[in-house]
């Protein structure tokens, strides 16, 4: 891209302004538009609107102003058919030119998209170009669509703008949202009022680098037809390549084409003999104008017979007659008759080996070498093949100044190699623009082994790949083209999209940037094998994380997947042993790391480092990267788990999911109201499809979902509603309002044209995807069917079955509704069915019932096969496809994985929240989960379970049956001992150095909600859910009090257990003070255990109580939005502190008592005057702090997730809300230092409780009553 206003490859864009002309009474109407019609004519105020462009893709630009147009004479029936189809208001919205190569399809479309600018109906051009960064991909192909269309008409600029203050980043998004959002809305949007006319030209399509990214812009654009108000037209023109045609056939009947292969000879013939006379009578022209009077060229050179040879020559390729015509004109030689005697000779050689391409390329080539003798004719032949042999097989064009560097060879060497191929190549006229081929086919004839026989400079394609690849490989490894923090950002934690374009340009220039994205790409196309020896293997064990690095800087990270496999895919079988266990470590790596080293590239030497497992081979060799203000690192797994991926992007949890019949994606559906498809390989969201808000007076959530048997449409239920969604493009194709109740599960029929939904109680209608008329209703089930999970149709469609509360399984089919089979055997207490699944080939049946069984029947017979014992509140089931593993997903927070044959199991899996679903890969390689967190994880099938650093979730039967988790934390004053409370009611006291249990305490016979160290260090506190208090020796372990009658075990209005969930010593720690029945608060004597005093008023459960310096007060935080002022003698309440939007959690005194800082669920920390109550300051924190204290001179909060800075002395400003200084801090998912980030923590790190001393964070986890430290300097 090139710097346009300022901006490196940013398009400025004018935007329009509004316009408000009132109606005066009497003046009329014509009169009263007047002014407004005049304002609507005045030049609009330009606004700066930013949006990323490709360089040179329009048809004007400056890199197409030579290249040739039709002439005037020629194409005249094809033109004049592309007129009147886009002249046709009821034409169809695309027109399909494509041809073989050669045949002029890009000539044409620089006429078509010529003329159409003359006539004012132009809206864009796009012109792909196979190898050129900007053109040959469709990265910047709608956005670059956009600004041309805005420079045309400006008011789209409005919602161009709306567009981009919604979604900053649109240029990143995918491909539909671009289309919808700068292009398809905004047009709509403009043209509201009249039906105009907008062309937009694409020339060779084929060229797009991504197959699924072509036949998604045909799908896209084949949607501009539903636009009423504006009359969009588009022209394509390519290849007829397999992927082009693929996407044609999606849209069959809704555009028109024309075949240049298909338009008879005598046409064909006719236009090349125009275009050879207009051209030679240029090239006579210029020559004449050139040379003395006696050596012209006479008029009617080259004579007709002369013409009509070189039409035979070239029919039916243009590309010919274009080539020969260069030839012949080219002014280094200033030769015409010469040039073009050679191409002639040629010609009558009559050698049999000769084709078009051969008489064609050979006379341009032969010239390089005419009249040289060896060794001078090897050497020019030699260096043809080293500098042009590159330059026809890069996967990207680059400039004469990156190839050289590339190459490693003087420019001056490649710029005397190039200056003779005017009439192939296009050389620029700067060192910083692209050399290209002016077509493929001169690819196609240096490479074609059939001429290696007769073509004197016939490129081995095999060596010339090798060669590049071994160049890559060298240009990385040398100086400083690869290093830590290439573009000194310094900043760990920045953001690749903080990064200015201009740096990363400057410092991963293009021939690096081509060395990092090809060099596999290469060494793939030379057939290369890798061994432990390769210079692969030694480049990666340097360079890996500086490549990753790179890959995220230029924004290719998610690729770097894809050339690893292609790697390991070059591994011979013997001696490959090390490197293969390190691109195995490799792709273990990235697949864990790739969201974060994609969003911040700096995060691979930190974060990807220090989480990785102990024994990774990528962490043993490049621990040296992990930074020295990291003191202490935390506790991680000794290997690589069975979790591959984690995928994050749901807000709530998640309720199903599918695999793509073709393995390629993952759908997934959500209380947060979206269905979301991810990329299976590397991980990336590939579309997210929201429900509609609120449709007929209720609020919907997705709560099925399937593929079709082309994987090519998702169909998904919302309540009652079922939803079908184009997978490519993301368009909604159709909506069924179905049921009464909710629909519970949606499959394809294998003609994909029907599709099938159940809703609860078993009722199952089929639909027509293609009129949306319902075909058939049927009910089969006579109980209640209470989710999803229990209903499940056989993969071909024609079998469902649906359970229930009566323990019964019913196959129905689907088309009569008759019952087919009938399954009873799960009986007993607690026996309704939660989940029931097919086997890949119909033949089986899974079924789970609520208190644990798994059973697998004969879909047939009916008969029982195998039984399953251990899994507790299953919620989802699967079989793998080989039939030979029983996966089952359940609110125990794991997935296992079972044997069929013996009934024994295999592995499991621990996902640390309650699990919803569950699916297996097409291939069987892969399990996918989803959890009641949102988060969807990838696991292999074939890990076998590891021992863990964390353990296992443990079910606690506590005071509401839950998960072993630590519940509260506390540093002791000296911060060398940190004391925690669980789930499994037990106290524990860790190391706060070496991160190990020193001791652990038991007394309390239900959970522990909160403990606290005395002021002096030795007593702790805890409170538990078994309604006491209990003071230990934190040196001995010896409980030495227990304060009874705290109203534990009772239960609260909303059928909760309550307990003891708040506890705080006094100043001089004679005085506990603790929080009951969640509202009433307590004073004891530590001493003798006597109830000094009762403090009741709030009106919703307290969280937190802090005591004065003086310990004369106490303040509450409660979950009725305020902070109440005690009197810790009397009891008074003296003081409401109201503010705060949602429930306080924490509470705490500066050091001489005259300030209160509270925190609260709402994310704000407010600073209070305890002697007038008002609120002094309100701090935005971005997440919930629940525990806090003042530093001695006011100036610091010390919380449970880091310290930060504030002034109790600043002016008190409450209605304005200003963020915290954060000095280290830890966030949701960063650790945060002087306001930056620095380090991303995975989500097994992110902590449920947590505490902080100086510079040492104790982080506790959900499900787990291990505890993990990391220390900072």
């Amino acid at each position: 891209m090139k710097q346009l206003d300022g901006e490196d490859g940013y398009l400025d864009l004018p935007a329009s302004k509004h316009t408000y002309a009132p109606l005066i009474h009497g003046e009329g109407q014509q009169n009263a538009f007047k002014p407004l019609r005049q304002e609507i004519n005045k030049p609009l105020k330009r606004e700066i609107l930013t949006i990323p462009v490709a360089i040179d893709a329009a048809f004007d630009s400056r890199a197409e102003e030579h290249n040739a147009r039709c002439h005037p004479a020629t194409r005249i029936d094809l033109l004049h058919r592309i007129q009147t189809w886009a002249n046709d208001p009821h034409g169809e919205c695309i027109f399909w030119l494509n041809g073989a190569a050669g045949t002029g399809k890009s000539t044409i479309s620089r006429t078509v998209a010529g003329r159409f600018k003359e006539q004012g109906i132009l809206g864009a051009s796009f012109f792909f170009k196979r190898g050129e960064r900007d053109r040959g991909d469709a990265t910047l192909f709608f956005t670059t669509i956009a600004a041309q269309l805005v420079s045309q008409e400006p008011q789209m600029s409005q919602s161009l703008r709306a567009a981009i203050d919604t979604e900053p980043a649109i240029a990143t998004k995918a491909l539909r949202e671009q289309f919808e959002k700068l292009i398809l809305h905004p047009l709509g949007r403009v043209y509201a009022s009249r039906e105009p006319t907008i062309a937009l030209v694409v020339d060779a399509l084929d060229e797009c680098d991504r197959d699924d990214d072509i036949k998604l812009i045909i799908r896209l654009f084949s949607r501009a037809n539903a636009l009423s108000s504006v009359h969009v037209r588009v022209f394509i023109t390519s290849r007829p390549e397999l992927p082009i045609r693929l996407g044609f056939k999606d849209i069959r009947g809704k555009y028109q084409d024309v075949a240049l292969h298909q338009i008879p000879e005598p046409v064909i013939k006719h236009d090349i003999s125009t275009f050879l006379r207009h051209e030679f009578a240029k090239i006579r022209e210029d020559y004449n104008n050139q040379v003395f009077d006696d050596q012209q060229l006479p008029l009617d050179w080259p004579g007709e017979h002369t013409i009509q040879t070189l039409v035979r020559m070239a029919i039916p390729l243009f590309i010919v007659a274009a080539t020969v015509c260069r030839f012949i004109e080219d002014k280094e030689w200033l030769d015409p008759e010469g040039q073009l005697a050679k191409v002639l000779n040629y010609q009558r050689s009559g050698d049999p080996e000769l084709d078009k391409l051969s008489s064609t390329y050979l006379p341009v080539l032969d010239q390089l070498i005419a009249g040289k003798a060896d060794p001078t004719r090897s050497r020019l032949v030699n260096e043809f093949r080293e500098i042009v042999g590159p330059v026809i097989l890069l996967a990207e064009s680059l400039s004469p100044s990156s190839l050289s560097h590339l190459l490693n060879v003087p420019i001056g060497s490649v710029a005397r190699t190039v200056n003779g191929l005017h009439a192939v190549l296009d050389v620029p006229s700067r060192a910083d623009s692209p050399i290209r081929p002016f077509h493929l086919s001169f690819r196609d004839f240096l490479v074609d082994s059939k001429k290696r026989g007769t073509n004197p400079f016939w490129v081995d394609e095999r060596a010339t790949h090798e060669t590049i690849a071994t160049k890559c490989a060298e240009l990385l490894s040398s100086g400083d083209h690869l290093k830590k923090d290439i573009c000194d950002l310094k900043m760990p934690g920045i953001s690749r999209a903080d990064v200015e374009p201009a740096v990363v340009k400057a410092c991963v220039p293009a021939h690096v940037r081509y060395a990092c994205l090809y060099w596999v790409y290469h060494l793939e196309q030379s057939n290369a094998r890798i061994t432990d020896h390769h210079h692969t293997y030694f480049f990666l064990k340097t360079h890996l994380l500086h490549w990753l690095e790179a890959l995220s800087l230029v924004d290719k990270i998610s690729e770097s997947i894809a050339m690893i496999n292609k790697l390991q895919a070059l591994l011979t079988p013997d001696n490959s042993a090390n490197v293969s266990a390190f691109l195995h470590d490799a792709t273990r790596f990235v697949l864990n790391y790739r969201s974060i080293i994609d969003l911040s590239p700096l995060q691979i030497y930190t974060s990807a480092i220090v989480f990785a497992p102990k024994r990774s081979i990528i962490r043993n060799l490049f621990e040296d990267s992990i930074p020295d203000w990291i003191s202490l690192l935390p506790k991680v797994d000794q290997d690589w788990n069975a979790c591959l991926q984690v995928l994050e992007g749901h807000k709530h949890a998640v309720l199903a999911l599918a695999f793509s019949p073709d393995g390629k994606t993952i759908a997934s559906t959500s209380s947060d109201r979206t269905v979301r498809l991810w990329d299976a390989a590397t991980g990336e969201e590939k579309q997210t499809f929201e429900a509609d808000r609120r449709v007929e007076g209720r609020y919907h959530i997705t709560t099925a979902v399937a593929f079709s048997p082309d994987s090519k449409t998702v169909v998904a239920s919302e309540d009652a509603i079922v939803r079908l969604w184009d997978v490519g493009t993301g368009e909604e194709k159709r909506t069924f309002i179905c049921h009464n109740t909710s629909v519970l599960a949606v499959a394809f029929l294998p003609d994909c044209k029907t599709i099938a939904s159940a809703s609860d109680g078993g009722i199952v209608r089929l639909w027509d995807i293609t009129t949306g008329k319902e075909k058939q209703t049927f009910g089969g089930h006579d109980s209640l069917v209470w989710t999803g999970r229990c209903v499940a149709f056989s993969p071909d469609g024609k079998t469902i079955a649906c359970a229930g509360v009566d323990a019964i399984i019913r196959l129905c089919d689907t088309t009569t509704g008759e019952e087919r089979q009938v399954f009873r055997g799960h009986a007993g207490p607690y026996s309704g069915i939660a989940a029931a699944a097919f086997s890949t080939d119909g033949k089986t049946v899974v079924s789970a019932s609520c208190h644990g069984r798994m059973r697998l029947w004969d879909a047939a017979t009916g008969e029982e096969k195998q039984m399953f014992e251990g899994h507790q509140w299953i919620r989802a089931v699967a079989l793998s496809p080989d039939g030979k593993t029983v996966v089952s997903a359940a609110a125990d927070t794991t997935v296992r994985l079972w044997d069929v044959v013996t009934g024994e199991l295999k592995q499991t899996l621990e996902c640390y929240d309650y699990v919803n679903a569950v699916v297996i890969s097409p291939d069987g390689k892969t399990i996918v989960s989803a959890s009641e967190d949102g988060i969807v994880r990838l696991w292999d099938a074939a890990t076998s379970g590891e021992k863990r650093t964390f353990e296992t979730p443990q079910w606690v039967e506590g005071h509401s049956g839950r998960y072993n988790s630590i519940n509260a934390l506390a540093f002791s004053p000296d911060g060398k001992t940190v004391v925690s409370g669980s789930e499994d009611a037990k106290v524990r006291l860790w190391n706060g150095n070496s991160g190990k249990i020193k001791q652990t305490f038991e007394g309390h016979y239900d959970s522990v909600g909160a403990v606290a160290f005395s002021p002096d260090g030795k007593t702790i506190a805890s409170a538990s859910f078994d309604g006491t208090v209990r003071l230990w020796d934190a040196r001995t372990g010896v409980e030495k009090q227990m304060f009874v009658g705290c109203d534990g075990g009772e239960v609260d209005s909303s059928g909760a257990v309550t307990g003891v969930n708040a506890v705080a010593f006094s100043s001089d720690g004679n005085t506990v003070a603790s929080v009951a029945n969640e509202r009433t608060m307590r004073l004891w004597d530590a001493a003798t255990g006597e109830e000094k005093q009762i403090f009741q008023g709030h009106s919703d459960r307290v969280f937190a109580i802090a005591f004065s310096p003086d310990d004369n007060n106490i303040a509450s935080a409660s979950d009725d939005r305020t902070v109440r002022l005690w009197d810790a003698t009397t009891g008074e309440s003296k003081l409401i502190l109201k503010g705060h939007d949602k429930g306080v959690c924490g509470v705490t005194f500066s050091s001489d008592g005259r300030t209160i800082a509270s925190s609260s669920l709402d994310k704000t920390l407010r600073l209070w005057d305890t002697d007038t109550g008002a609120e002094k300051q309100t701090l935005s924190t971005d997440c919930t702090i629940r525990d806090l204290s003042f530093s001695a001179d006011g100036q610091y909060l010390k919380t449970d997730r880091g310290l930060l800075r504030v002034d109790v002395q600043f002016p008190a400003t409450p209605q304005r809300v200003r963020h915290v200084d954060f000095l280290l801090f830890l966030s949701e998912d960063w650790v945060i230092q002087h306001g930056k980030k620095v380090l991303w923590l995975p989500l097994d790190y992110r902590s449920s409780c947590t505490a902080f001393h100086s510079d040492k964070f104790a982080l506790g986890r959900y499900g787990s009553s291990e505890l993990n430290f990391i220390q900072f300097t």
